[in-house]
Formats: structure tokens, C-alpha cells, sequence
């Protein structure tokens, strides 16, 4: 008997050495109970279809209750002897999943964990999409890489008490994306994550439903276009980060609706300016808010550099560009490298602030 529930997908015909494994891995998925562990080798495993997690057959609306789990944990970009899957088909007319975890009516709940697994897609400018979830409260990322897709991560509903640990996106549109009517990601959490060479790095709550707090900690972010999009309806969470070479802003804010309070904490970073597809307005932070809605920032021990190899000065001309809304600003302790190139904290005047201890130049 398999006392311990795990399975191993090369008991199903899995491997390295054929061209399509997705009709065996979606056998093996299809076969195991819910509450299974499928294993998988090192190497790399091509797939030209779809895989798609099977319905609970006990619990409507939710998915069996999974584990996909690869072999070597191996942190970062390194992609010898870990486990690879790669979608090896065609350019789908339309955005088309790796690993589809929506179920048959597309709007069903994933409870499980993903570990130790690379998924490596054919671009970013194609149709295809790493992982694509409806739902997946509670459940846990784990040094997983997804690498040239549109989409690395899309969740379209509530992913809420989440955590994503050691969770690397590259080279993709979007790296993590959550949209959709009811985009709740109460309580997510996002630890020691990458997002690298993306359009957009890590966007979240783009359908501008109500969250509680999602929080960024000791995330590395480098050499996007944009870092981080967030609409905060509550609060976002960002702390101990790194950020380089992001080429617009490596915070853009926004909150469309009237009478909201957001707030955004962004502490204890690491920025390196950069903003070169910046031509006005450079900041490190946009806001484009409702006239009627406040931001409120809190703004501590930030450590921003405005000098690089080849440019003794990046000049900006703004920490905070607002472009629409009121703002609240709480900064303290936040040092640039080069002091006598300093730069107003904010393009417009703060309802209320407090400052203590700053490079800034107003």
C-alpha cells in the first residue's frame, strides 16, 4: 500500500526522453486520489497540451487536494538538475494555461502546493500562461520558477492566506498576476521572491476589490519595466526589498474609488534609480488615486542610491509622483547615496506629514 500517498510520474510513463508527457501526466493526475503527492525527477519534461487538475470527486466546486513537487530544491535561476517542465507546442490563438487549475467550470478552488518545480514557456510575446488559477486560497508556492510565459502566475479570484516562498518570475509580461472580480489577497504573503526582466513584475488586485494586506518581504526586483502595480483598497506591504534597474516606476499605486484610506508601507529597501523610459515625472513612486480617496505612506530606513558606474547622478525629481488624489506621508531615515543631488519627497503638498532625519529636498 502507498502508506504515505506519493506517487512518482515516472510509474505513468513520465519522461525525459519523449516529445508530448502531458497525456501521461494528466493520466497520473487523473488516477491518484485527492491528497497525493506527484513526484517528479530531475530533468526536463516537454509538454505540448494543457494540463488540467481534476475536479474533487468529494468536495464541489474545489479541485483534488495536490502536491506537484520536483526534486532538487535549488534557489534562483539554476536550472541544471532541477525539474523542468516546458510547454514545447504551438502558439495558442488565445491565452492558453501550462497547467490549467481552474477545473471543468473554470471557477473552481485549488488547495494544495507546488515545490521545487521550473516551468519554461516558448515567450513572453506568445498566448501561454504558466499557471493559471480561479482560486487558491491557503495554498503554498515553493521555490518554484516560471520562465518566458505571457503570464508567469494568474490568479483570477481569491488567493487569500497564501504563502509564496522562494517563488522566481522571469522574462514574462506579466511575472505574478492576479485580476478578476473579487481578487482577494488578504493576507498573501510573498517571501524571498524574484521577479526579474518582466514588463511588469508583480501585479496585484488589478480588478480593484477589497483586500486586507498583501505583503512583500526581502523580494528581489530587478530589471523590469514597471516593479510593482499594485490598486490598494487597504493596505500593501512592502519591506527589507531590493530594487534595480526597474526602467519606469518601481511602485505604481492606484485607488479608483471615492472615500478610501489606503495605506502603503514601504520600508527598510534597497532602490537603485533607474527610470530610463521616464521622461517627465521621475519618481520612484506613482500615485493616480480618486480626488476623493487619501493615500497614506509610510515612508522608513530606505537606502536609495542615485549614482551608478557609468553615471556619476541619476537625477529625479520626485519620491512620489502624485498625478491624481490626496496623500498622507510618514518618512523617516531614508538616505541616498549622493545627498547633494536630493529631491522633494512628494510633487505635491501632503495634506498632513511628518519627517524626521531625510536626504529629501522638501
Amino acid at each position: 500500500a502507498n502508506v504515505h500517498e506519493e506517487y512518482y510520474a515516472s510509474w505513468f510513463g513520465v519522461s525525459t526522453d519523449i516529445s508530448d508527457n502531458s497525456p501521461l501526466i494528466q493520466n497520473a493526475l487523473n488516477v491518484i486520489p485527492s491528497g497525493s503527492i506527484l513526484i517528479f525527477g530531475p530533468g526536463e519534461y516537454r509538454c505540448q497540451q494543457t494540463i488540467i487538475i481534476p475536479d474533487n470527486p468529494d468536495i464541489q466546486n474545489q479541485l483534488k487536494y495536490l502536491t506537484l513537487q520536483g526534486s532538487a530544491k535549488l534557489a534562483g535561476g539554476a536550472e541544471l538538475n532541477r525539474t523542468r517542465l516546458r510547454y514545447s507546442g504551438p502558439n495558442p490563438s488565445s491565452l492558453t494555461p501550462l497547467i490549467d487549475f481552474r477545473g471543468s467550470t473554470g471557477n473552481k478552488r485549488f488547495i494544495g502546493s507546488i515545490r521545487n518545480i521550473m516551468f519554461l514557456g516558448p515567450g513572453s510575446s506568445t498566448n501561454v500562461v504558466g499557471l493559471w488559477f480561479y482560486d487558491c486560497v491557503g495554498s503554498l508556492f515553493e521555490s518554484i520558477f516560471c520562465k518566458s510565459f505571457k503570464y508567469g502566475i494568474q490568479i483570477d479570484y481569491s488567493y487569500y492566506y497564501s504563502k509564496f516562498n522562494d517563488v522566481y518570475c522571469r522574462y514574462c509580461d506579466y511575472g505574478f498576476r492576479a485580476v478578476g472580480t473579487g481578487s482577494l489577497g488578504n493576507g498573501a504573503v510573498f517571501n524571498y521572491c524574484l521577479f526579474n526582466a518582466n514588463n511588469i513584475g508583480f501585479a496585484c488586485n488589478a480588478s480593484g476589490y477589497w483586500d486586507t494586506g498583501i505583503y512583500l518581504n526581502n523580494c528581489y526586483l530587478e530589471g523590469n519595466k514597471t516593479a510593482i502595480d499594485a490598486l490598494v483598497t487597504s493596505s500593501l506591504h512592502i519591506n527589507g526589498c531590493y530594487f534595480e534597474a526597474n526602467s519606469e516606476y518601481v511602485l505604481k499605486v492606484s485607488c479608483p474609488y471615492n472615500g478610501y484610506s489606503p495605506i502603503v508601507e514601504f520600508n527598510n529597501t534597497y532602490v537603485q534609480l533607474n527610470g530610463t523610459d521616464l521622461s517627465s515625472h521621475k519618481a520612484v513612486i506613482k500615485q493616480t488615486a480618486n480626488s476623493g480617496s487619501i493615500v497614506s505612506y509610510d515612508i522608513r530606513n530606505n537606502s536609495i542610491r542615485n549614482t551608478s558606474q557609468s553615471i556619476p547622478i541619476i537625477y529625479y525629481d520626485y519620491f512620489i509622483y502624485v498625478e491624481s488624489g490626496g496623500v498622507v506621508i510618514k518618512a523617516e531615515n531614508n538616505k541616498l547615496r549622493e545627498p547633494s543631488a536630493s529631491f522633494p519627497i512628494c510633487s505635491t503638498t501632503p495634506s498632513d506629514s511628518s519627517y524626521f532625519n531625510n536626504h529629501f529636498s522638501g
